[in-house]
């Protein structure tokens, strides 16, 4: 049977598929929660997509002064909530599938790149790509919608300019500059594409510079388009401080020192390789402690430097002396787009993460198959029928499978996530925290009173332990309250509270659980303050002007609680809670009517 593209393309895209089918059914998690369920654009579904391309990343959750501007994820999940009704299925499916676009057109793309020479070279390298487990992120993570978005557009611009290159018409040249604009409007990695399109058409494809020299230009005046349109939004809601970042999300700006700083920063770009070569242990979360700040006389250090220097020798003497342009070009795709992530031209937001390989790792996908060709090739071609070709092919991958397999496993829920990585990184201040919330959750959901307390205790060991890790942990003290609230020890729930309230007084989280210690404490004037004080900080929050609705009513002041609760019914989603408290509120005044009205209400199914 003859390979052709076609045929290969279709089977690329059935393994990638099977090999991530097992996600589809998996609920939200990590991010998830905050950039869809509990983002307030997102889950008014597409009547809110003309304010999602017009504000802020995370503008529908929370109000950040370090904000990102990635719309057409946000754009897609809207749609996606609409039609499922907040179901996460749908959204798994479809980060599936764009995955297996993903590898399809990755393997269009070498194969073009190849000039259609080295059709069996281009289909290991997305093979590869496809199996590698360090994507399980990527892929698994609903949220990451904007880095296969960003991937999936970057590498179709990267086609189409190719095929403007030989072919010369317009069409291309346009669809080339809306691909990569649609890209950044992804996720701003694939700005370092703008380094790679020169490279391309300068060594590999220079036959004619002015198609060349029309492609830059396009795809420059795309991302000019972009990046003024990006600051204007930020500067809009005052989000454009890159320097803002916390210590428990990147604990480089905390770094003793200048020198311990890039240090570290070069022991991270080493633990980069050590990943894509052997991609085991896999964790969500790589901030404090999981990264150890180092300096420049660790051993992983020193090795990262010879290894990193090493190949920028090998760039330049591939590119120039050997004349292997593949290897030379696989090295500075992997250059270029790492550096975005070094963490040496401004902090990221996360000192080291998976997802952040997902382009990077092109490079060593084509490297990697480079050695693969080199190791089975017979008489210039490799033989995939031939014995030697299917024992060596055959355990490699199935072994790349199941790693893969099995880790998507990890992120069904996010307990299942958070248990398997907080026993892989046990020093994970955050993995403890995530673990210990996640607990907290689950006991809420339990009827049973006994298993409840212990889920409750098992939940405060966790949060003690990221607290022990790290001792400004403030997150961490707002749910070792909530942990103790719920245990129904009201003095802990305070003291630890009010530790948090001490890191940051303008978390809403923390005033609005203080309020409910000092409700339960029948402290109804300081629960006020407290809600009151929530409201400032969060204004659209519908529970807090319930709450407050509540301490009004405990001290007998009707209009401000009937005023409160129009205001959460204005707010929610479910209105049922404040339907309720409002007839209740007007049979106590004995009128008649709205209690009629708002019981009907309470009744009705939202």
């Amino acid at each position: 049977m003859k390979f052709t593209i076609t045929r290969l393309s279709v089977l690329l895209f059935a393994m990638s598929f099977m090999l991530y089918a097992n996600t589809l059914y998996h609920g939200y998690v990590l991010d998830d929660g905050d950039l869809i369920l509990n983002n307030r654009l997102v889950s008014n579904g597409i009547q809110s997509i003309p304010k999602l391309l017009v504000t802020p990343y995370r503008y529908g959750t929370l109000k950040s002064e370090n904000d990102l501007f990635r719309p057409l994820s946000l754009v897609m999940f809207a749609v996606e909530y609409d039609i499922s009704d907040g179901k996460p299925l749908l959204s798994h499916a479809i980060n599936v599938i764009l995955f297996s676009f993903c590898v399809v057109l990755l393997f269009i793309f070498l194969n073009e790149f190849f000039n259609r020479r080295k059709i069996a070279l281009a289909f290991l390298a997305a093979l590869i790509f496809a199996f590698h487990p360090i994507h399980t992120e990527v892929v698994a993570n609903i949220k990451s919608r904007d880095e296969l978005l960003c991937f999936l557009f970057g590498i179709s611009a990267l086609i189409t300019s190719i095929y403007y290159f030989h072919k010369g018409k317009f069409f291309y040249l346009l669809t080339t500059t809306i691909f990569y604009f649609l890209s950044l409007f992804s996720k701003e990695t694939s700005i370092t594409l703008l380094i790679i399109f020169p490279l391309i058409f300068i060594f590999y494809f220079n036959e004619n510079r002015r198609r060349s020299l029309f492609v830059y230009v396009a795809v420059l005046l795309a991302s000019v388009v972009y990046l003024t349109i990006r600051h204007k939004v930020l500067s809009n809601y005052d989000a454009n401080h890159t320097l803002n970042v916390d210590f428990i999300d990147n604990m480089l700006v905390g770094a003793p020192n200048f020198t311990i700083k890039i240090a570290t920063s070069i022991f991270i770009l080493g633990k980069y390789i050590q990943l894509l070569l052997l991609p085991y242990p896999l964790v969500c979360d790589y901030t404090f402690n999981t990264i150890p700040f180092v300096g420049f006389n660790n051993i992983y250090v020193i090795t990262s430097i010879i290894v990193y220097v090493g190949m920028m020798i090998g760039f330049i003497y591939f590119l120039f002396f050997k004349k292997n342009k593949t290897l030379a070009f696989s090295i500075f795709w992997y250059f270029s787009s790492i550096s975005l992530f070094s963490n040496f031209l401004f902090p990221v937001g996360v000192p080291m993460a998976e997802r952040f390989l997902f382009f990077p790792s092109v490079g060593y996908c084509i490297i990697l198959a480079l050695l693969f060709e080199k190791l089975l090739t017979n008489k210039g071609t490799i033989d995939w029928k031939s014995y030697k070709t299917l024992a060596f092919i055959i355990p490699v991958f199935l072994l790349l499978g199941i790693i893969t397999f099995t880790r998507n496993l990890d992120w069904e829920s996010n307990l299942s996530l958070f248990g398997k990585d907080g026993n892989t990184e046990p020093k994970n201040a955050r993995l403890a925290y995530y673990l210990g919330t996640e607990l907290t959750k689950k006991a809420a959901d339990e009827n049973d009173e006994k298993e409840k307390h212990n889920i409750l205790l098992k939940a405060v060991i966790k949060l003690n332990q990221a607290i022990v890790i790290y001792p400004s942990f403030e997150l961490a003290y707002v749910q070792l309250g909530n942990a103790y609230f719920n245990l129904k020890e009201m003095d802990s729930a305070e003291h630890y509270n009010l530790i948090a309230l001490k890191l940051n007084n303008l978390n809403s989280l923390t005033h609005y659980n203080l309020a409910g210690v000092y409700f339960s404490k029948k402290n109804y004037e300081a629960a006020k303050q407290h809600c009151l004080q929530t409201i400032q900080i969060k204004p659209d929050w519908a529970d807090a002007y319930t709450s407050l609705a509540l301490c009004y009513i405990q001290m007998n002041q009707t209009d401000s609680c009937i005023f409160n609760l129009r205001k959460t019914i204005h707010l929610s989603h479910d209105k049922r809670r404040a339907y309720e408290l409002l007839y209740m509120v007007y049979d106590n005044l004995g009128m008649i009517d709205s209690v009629k009205k708002y019981k009907e209400l309470s009744e009705q199914k939202m």
